[in-house]
C-alpha cells in the first residue's frame, strides 16, 4: 500500500473539500483508495461543514477501477472485487445519503466508478474537457458504485442501456443536455465555480436541506448497491472479465465470442 494519501480531506469556511489523487497513475480506484474514500467521507460527517466539494487534483478525475491490479488479482479477483465494492459503496451511500449537500467539478475523465461518484452529488460543474464513461461493459464487467441505481433516474432506462451495451463515451455538451451535469464552463474555471457554489450552499438553511436530500434519495440506494456487488463479485470469476481486462491492458479488442 502507498504511504501517498488517495483521498484527502480539509474543510473550511463550512465547506469540506474531498480531493482524488489525480496523477495519471494513481487516479484508479484501487482497496486503498476505497478505504481512504470511506473513512473521509466518514470524517466530512462528523464536521462543522455544511457543503462538501468534491473534485482531483490533475488533469482527469477518476478512471475507475485499477484495472492492472485486478489483471494481477488472478482467480482472486472475485475477492478482490468484494473488498473494493464493500468499502466504495459504503462511502459513496453516506456521501449521497447524508446531510451535506455535494457539488463535484470535474475535468477529464470520469469513468467506471469514477462516473459513479459523480452521478452520486447533488450538483455537478464539468469543464469543456469532461468525458463520461461507464465502460463495464468493456472489460466484461457489471456497474458498480451506483451507476446501475443513478443513470436510469437521471437519464432514462433507454438511455442508459445504449451507454451500458455500447460503452458510449459522452462529452461534456452532452452530458448536460442528458441532465448528466449541471453545467459546463471552461477547465481552469471549474475549482472557482464549485467554491462559488458551496460557498453559496453553505449560508443556507442546513436542516432544510438535509431534509430535501432525504426527500430525493427516499429509494433504497443501500439495497441497490449490495445487489450491484454481488454481480460484480460474480463476473469476477468468469472467463469474461478475465478476458476484458487483460485486452484493456494490452491495448487491443476483447475478443468475447471466443469464450
Amino acid at each position: 500500500m502507498s504511504d501517498l494519501a488517495r483521498v484527502s480531506l480539509s474543510v473550511r469556511d463550512d465547506v469540506a473539500r474531498i480531493t482524488l489523487s489525480g496523477s495519471v497513475d494513481s487516479c484508479a480506484i484501487d482497496l486503498q483508495f476505497a478505504r481512504e474514500f470511506l473513512h473521509v467521507v466518514s470524517s466530512v460527517e462528523d464536521s462543522a461543514a455544511r457543503a462538501i466539494v468534491l473534485g482531483a487534483d490533475g488533469p482527469h478525475f477518476c478512471f475507475g477501477g485499477d484495472l492492472k491490479a485486478m489483471a494481477a488479482a488472478g482467480d482472486q479477483l472475485p475477492n478482490l472485487l468484494q473488498d473494493l465494492a464493500t468499502n466504495l459503496h459504503a462511502g459513496i451511500c453516506r456521501l449521497a445519503n447524508g446531510k451535506i449537500p455535494v457539488i463535484t467539478g470535474v475535468v477529464g475523465v470520469a469513468a467506471g466508478a469514477g462516473f459513479g461518484l459523480v452521478l452520486a452529488s447533488d450538483i455537478v460543474i464539468a469543464g469543456r474537457s469532461a468525458k463520461f464513461s461507464p465502460a463495464y461493459g468493456a472489460v466484461g464487467l457489471t456497474p458498480d458504485a451506483g451507476c446501475s441505481y443513478f443513470l436510469p433516474r437521471i437519464i432514462s432506462r433507454t438511455r442508459t442501456m445504449e451507454l451500458l451495451l455500447l460503452n458510449r463515451v459522452l462529452d461534456a455538451a452532452t452530458a448536460l443536455d442528458w441532465g448528466i451535469v449541471n453545467s459546463v464552463v471552461d477547465d481552469d474555471t471549474v475549482s472557482r465555480r464549485t467554491a462559488e457554489t458551496a460557498a453559496r450552499i453553505a449560508q443556507g438553511p442546513r436542516c432544510a436541506y438535509e431534509s430535501m436530500k432525504r426527500l430525493i434519495m427516499a429509494a433504497d440506494l443501500e439495497c441497490h448497491l449490495e445487489k450491484e456487488s454481488e454481480c460484480i463479485v460474480q463476473q469476477g470469476g468468469l472467463r469474461e472479465s478475465h478476458e476484458g481486462i487483460r485486452a484493456f491492458i494490452e491495448k487491443r479488442p476483447a475478443n468475447f465470442k471466443a469464450i
